[in-house]
């Protein structure tokens, strides 16, 4: 929920590696976030390179750069340092000067211990390659009541993740993945649990070509930035991303760009969160306790790390609940599950932006009729898509023109219990596939905008209830059709046009009171039939949908 951003060219790098990455060439405000050599590096020199392997307490050293003390092994120059082995108990740390770049090589590295286990203090920019084959594990396995752990692994500059092997990174106390900068991943495998946030840049955050399966105790992708907040970007094109998280699947504090790849949010407060969110492709598929993707000027704030009190209740709560005999999947649930009461009191504190508020204040609405009950057809609000006497769709709330949601290509599925999509700014949809199957309770919409929600290509299915179905509005060039046809779960929808083909169909995956559909199938002006398990009932195609069951307060 940030201002929209747009995203360019690809670059072919022909260094002296063969892999080749996307180039972010983002316009607005937004600083251009290329791919360099250095950063695209995994092949290294072996010659060159010091050897590093961690065994019984120690770590045997065999180049220059770095030294061995106090269970602590310290990396003080540029260089490639390729680090194998298993133990436990050693922290890694590079305080390097910072004109030089540091190259970690993870080449089937293990670690476990207390706190966070590497922490990149100095160097110009580090880059981290997961070699080929290789599996490597940092894993916190006691929560630490330290007030300066941030997370398992804490940089404080750019730093990039790139290779082919795979990484497991498990946080006790609080943040997986923690960079005080720009934080890119160009590829690897990532299995990640975090009394937090899974990954947290303080910048921009970018994703290309990597996988990675996230449970949160709080977001599964988070960037913020306090002074700029321009620069607080998420950029996504994974090859494949499944986040489980208490609070949002991904917030950006500026802006989230989704470019293509397999994106899904299993479990979440609010899918998708930023100022602008723009979908150019991929498959993305959600499901919330709240809104699915929510464009507002309040993100961040709510899950940002406050307090030393939330910190350790956070990792307290989460070395509760950790079974060393249990599965790691149900560790990371459990300890998601047992930080939410104390971490909810902060993050709720914490939210307290207008936009919010009036999000929250609009479930206080009565009762729609229940669901799979229609409600009774008659007067009906403007069709405009504003409420009485013009008021804004969001009634009370002002709308905010740098607040955007837009949606020009891929698919994205939505199962929510608050709006399907909510916009404290605009919503435009120019292209792909939308699916919302909306909340069954009054108060919520399945599309939900304080200004104009207008389309001009794409499809769009919104089921939901009725007392906050809103259409949508001037500027709109493709028709669209908005009914009160009530339905349960796994009840199809059918479109017929006035000899009877079928125009459109889509499956209902939970009991709704109403429809919003929108293709480049249906011709303005035209009359249809819309059919539910035998019920029926017709509306005219309108490039301007009416607004079937009330305004919305």
């Amino acid at each position: 929920m940030r201002k929209s951003f747009t995203i360019a060219t690809l670059i072919s790098l022909t260094a002296s590696m063969s892999l080749a990455y996307p180039v972010l060439a983002q316009s607005g405000t937004q600083e251009s976030q290329s791919v360099t050599s250095f950063q695209a590096q995994t092949s290294y020199d072996e010659s060159q390179a010091s050897q590093i392997t961690l065994a019984d307490q120690t770590a045997t050293v065999i180049g220059q750069g770095a030294s061995f003390s106090d269970q602590t092994l310290t990396i003080t120059q540029g260089g490639t340092y390729v680090l194998a082995g298993s133990d436990k108990n050693i922290k890694l740390v590079v305080e390097a000067p910072d004109t030089d770049q540091v190259h970690l090589v993870f080449q089937n590295l293990t670690l476990e211990g207390e706190g966070t286990l590497l922490r990149i203090n100095k160097a110009q920019e580090v880059v981290i390659s997961l070699a080929e084959g290789s599996q490597n594990a940092l894993t916190e396995s006691q929560a630490s009541d330290d007030e300066e752990v941030e997370a398992t692994i804490h940089s404080q500059v750019p730093l990039t993740l790139n290779g082919t092997g795979n990484l497991t990174l498990t946080a006790l106390t609080k943040n997986a993945l923690e960079v005080e900068d720009d934080l890119k991943v160009l590829g690897g495998a990532y299995t990640v649990k975090a009394a937090n946030h899974g990954f947290k840049a303080e910048g921009a955050l970018d994703i290309e070509a990597a996988t990675l399966t996230i449970e949160a105790g709080k977001d599964g992708l988070h960037a913020e930035h306090d002074d700029t907040t321009e620069r607080a970007n998420i950029s996504l094109n994974p090859t494949q991303l499944s986040i489980a998280a208490t609070e949002d699947g991904v917030d950006a504090g500026n802006e989230l760009t989704i470019k293509g790849g397999t994106i899904t949010v299993s479990q979440s407060e609010e899918g998708l969160e930023a100022r602008v969110i723009r979908q150019l492709g991929g498959d993305v598929t959600i499901k919330s306790s709240d809104d699915g993707v929510n464009a507002s000027a309040g993100s961040s704030n709510k899950t940002s790390d406050t307090s030393a009190t939330s910190k350790n209740t956070d990792a307290n709560a989460a070395s509760n609940s950790v079974d060393a005999s249990s599965s790691a999947s149900q560790t990371t649930t459990d300890s998601a599950t047992a930080s939410t009461s104390a971490s909810q009191a902060t993050a709720d504190s914490a939210a307290g932006s207008k936009a919010d508020q009036d999000n929250k204040d609009k479930n206080a609405t009565p009762p729609s009729p229940p669901a799979g009950q229609a409600p009774p057809q008659g007067s009906q609000p403007p069709q405009n898509g504003q409420g009485p006497g013009d008021m804004p769709p969001g009634g009370q709330e002002e709308s905010d023109p740098s607040l955007q949601i837009i949606l020009e290509g891929g698919t994205l599925t939505i199962d929510a219990e608050g709006d399907g999509i909510d916009s404290n700014g605009t919503v435009t949809i120019s292209g792909g596939s939308l699916v919302v199957n909306g909340s069954v309770q009054g108060g919520n919409g399945p599309l939900d905008a304080a200004g104009d929600i207008t389309i001009t290509g794409g499809t769009v299915w919104a089921l939901g209830t009725s007392d906050m179905l809103q259409g949508f509005a001037q500027g709109s060039t493709q028709a669209s059709i908005t009914a009160n046809i009530a339905g349960t779960a796994g009840q199809t929808l059918i479109i017929l046009d006035a000899n009877g083909k079928e125009v459109a169909r889509q499956t209902a995956s939970k009991d709704f009171q109403a429809v919003i559909v929108s293709s480049a199938d249906l011709v303005d002006g035209q009359t249809y039939t819309i059919q539910v398990e035998g019920t029926t009932q017709t509306a005219t195609a309108a490039l301007v949908t009416p607004v079937t069951g009330g305004f919305h307060p």
